[in-house]
């Protein structure tokens, strides 16, 4: 579950860059 939490903020802060 904790991966899950580490994912969505990888996908913010990747989504934010562009």
């Amino acid at each position: 579950m904790k991966n899950i939490a580490a994912q969505m903020v990888n996908f913010d802060r990747e989504q934010m860059r562009r």
